[in-house]
């Protein structure tokens, strides 16, 4: 593949028309690359995820992954296209198992490839499959965790999404959810993720953002971001230009 797997242009996206939240944002993530979107509370992280997912409304600017636009289309047709995506919170069915969420994820293909996949997410992540019959509500944070990133691979996306991995963890279990996403983005998958755990976020990506007021303001190989000290004004609300 020629050039970035995901390229966002000039976004303008938030709840309301007359009230945009990602306010001319651009971006991009290459296949095998992991990329943290970072910044202050209310910069507008979560909502330009949620943009390039369909969940939220799309005023201007483009979205396009493998060069196919896909800003303003609904949420099934982005899952179908190759993106997947694990919100922070309500991420996993807690009163079904955890085969039951995997074959949840796998909703609309055929049993057989269900039961492949399945296979493959048992093999990816054996703790899952220990834990098969358990309910989804019965595991660690840390395990739903896995389990939620499991599910949305259910679909081979070729773009994972993921809103903060890391919220609610122990420090172990942070770093076990931090080095199943880089297995995955080693595998092929391009990973953007919104993480408040500034440190932990750039060690484990590739390159950080940092968004300020529905933009980005700094963009930067991670371990160049992480000793900038334009970071630290960046979260404080001061110009970093």
């Amino acid at each position: 593949m020629n050039g970035p797997l995901l390229e966002v242009h000039d976004l303008v996206a938030g709840y309301h028309r007359d009230l945009p939240i990602v306010d001319g944002a651009s971006l991009s993530v290459s296949a095998s690359e992991m990329v943290v979107l970072l910044g202050p509370n209310g910069a507008g992280k979560s909502t330009l995820m949620k943009a390039i997912c369909g969940l939220v409304l799309v005023m201007g600017g483009a979205i396009r992954l493998d060069g196919r636009d896909l800003a303003g289309v609904p949420t099934h047709a982005a899952i179908a296209a190759g993106i997947g995506y694990v919100p922070q919170v309500q991420n996993v069915f807690v009163t079904l198992t955890v085969e039951e969420n995997l074959r949840a994820g796998g909703f609309g293909t055929t049993p057989q490839v269900t039961r492949e996949r399945i296979a493959e997410a048992y093999a990816r992540f054996p703790l899952l499959a220990e834990k098969r019959r358990q309910l989804g509500g019965a595991l660690s944070g840390g395990q739903r965790q896995v389990l939620a990133i499991a599910r949305a691979l259910m679909t081979q996306p070729r773009l994972l999404l993921l809103d903060e991995p890391s919220a609610g963890l122990a420090p172990k279990a942070a770093q076990e959810v931090f080095a199943a996403v880089r297995g995955i983005s080693a595998g092929g998958v391009g990973v953007l993720m919104v993480e408040q755990n500034v440190k932990a976020g750039l060690a484990a990506s590739d390159r950080g953002i940092v968004l300020v007021q529905g933009r980005p303001v700094l963009v930067d190989k991670a371990e160049a971001l992480a000793r900038d000290p334009r970071l630290t004004r960046a979260f404080l609300g001061e110009r970093v230009a």
